[in-house]
């Protein structure tokens, strides 16, 4: 067994062992390949943990207990030859992840229930900026604050790593998938009636966003996660770019400068359009055409849906939009119903 594999296993803390799910075992023991190296793994872990090493902390038991049952859940995935390691990175610790890609700040790793964004050290001070922002985020009440639980993320660590870069990893629910690789799941053209939802869920968290006067500049599909089960999206990415309305931009997603309003060109402060107008550019690319100049074509398309789109903001607040969203949104499809969108995590990662 590699040395550097079990120096990181051993240096895990609690919450780490603990967040590891249980029909994941593989991200645990993300180094071992047999069951002799499994059963070697698990008798070092436990060699810390085990609770007469450590009398008088209260977690060891559960701990102990946890690691028991990821160990039995391993050998039995051998054992069925379902033992899958996929993908691996060391982020100062073994972290197992579906996807990864390049963003503008560094890379990005999709796990089955965690994201992980490694940042360049030069982006230190937007990554303290996301840091910042989410933290400070405000609700009217705890039901505001209930309401918009699905939306926000939620940081499991911050940290910098020993090559000097950042780590900013979030929970992921585990049926969320990128946008983007929604979107090319179904050939860059997804059915007007999943990306009406969609974006329902952006104009809601474009009010939130306003509540807290702030401008979040990154309503894109690389920013953007999905659950397809019961219709929420995360907004897990594109922090770093968050501003106060009015004041000096800190970054620019590089997605948005085509459709920044003249504010934002000129003075290069924030402004709470942008956002509206991001939402409205992420309609038109769903849909297959994020210039919009063929979607009045496309039969499938409601004309409404496609006149909402093409238009630009005005002087609409995000309220005032949220407003009209929902006029076009019975011009286009009449009655509001759920439209079970058949599409699962297993069929893209």
């Amino acid at each position: 067994m590699e040395n550097k594999y079990i120096s990181s296993l051993l240096a895990l803390k609690a919450e780490d062992i603990l967040n590891v799910s249980l029909d994941r075992p593989e991200a645990l023991f993300s180094n071992i390949k047999t069951l002799d190296e499994l059963k070697y793994s698990y008798r070092k872990l436990i060699s810390v943990w085990h609770p007469d090493k450590n009398i008088g902390r209260k977690s060891t038991d559960l701990i102990f207990a946890h690691i028991d049952l990821l160990y039995i859940k391993a050998k039995q995935k051998i054992i069925q030859n379902t033992w899958n390691l996929g993908q691996v990175v060391f982020l100062d610790e073994p972290f197992a992840y579906e996807k990864s890609f390049d963003f503008d700040l560094g890379m990005c790793y999709i796990g089955k229930e965690k994201v992980a964004w490694l940042i360049n050290s030069e982006f230190e001070d937007l990554a303290l900026n996301a840091i910042k922002t989410i933290e400070s985020l405000k609700f009217a009440d705890n039901n505001m604050k209930e309401q918009m639980k699905t939306f926000l993320p939620c940081i499991i660590r911050y940290k910098k790593l020993s090559n000097n870069k950042l780590l900013l990893l979030l929970k992921k629910d585990k049926n969320s998938i990128l946008l983007k690789d929604i979107s090319k799941f179904y050939n860059n053209k997804i059915d007007p009636k999943h990306v009406a939802w969609i974006l329902g869920n952006c104009y809601n968290f474009s009010c939130f966003l306003t509540y807290n006067n702030l401008m979040y500049g990154a309503i894109d599909s690389n920013h953007l996660f999905v659950n397809p089960e019961n219709h929420t999206v995360e907004f897990l990415g594109g922090w770093w770019f968050s501003c106060k309305e009015g004041e000096k931009l800190k970054a620019i997603n590089r997605l948005a400068l085509d459709v920044a309003p003249l504010e934002i060109i000129n003075d290069k402060k924030a402004t709470y359009k942008l956002d509206l107008e991001l939402i409205r550019l992420l309609g038109r690319t769903l849909l297959g055409d994020k210039n919009g100049i063929h979607l009045l074509k496309d039969k499938e398309i409601p004309v409404s849906l496609v006149i909402w789109l093409r238009n630009t903001v005005g002087k609409n607040n995000s309220f005032q939009e949220y407003e009209k969203w929902n006029d076009v949104l019975k011009q286009s499809f009449g009655v509001r119903r759920f439209i079970k969108m058949n599409l699962k995590t297993s069929d893209i990662y």
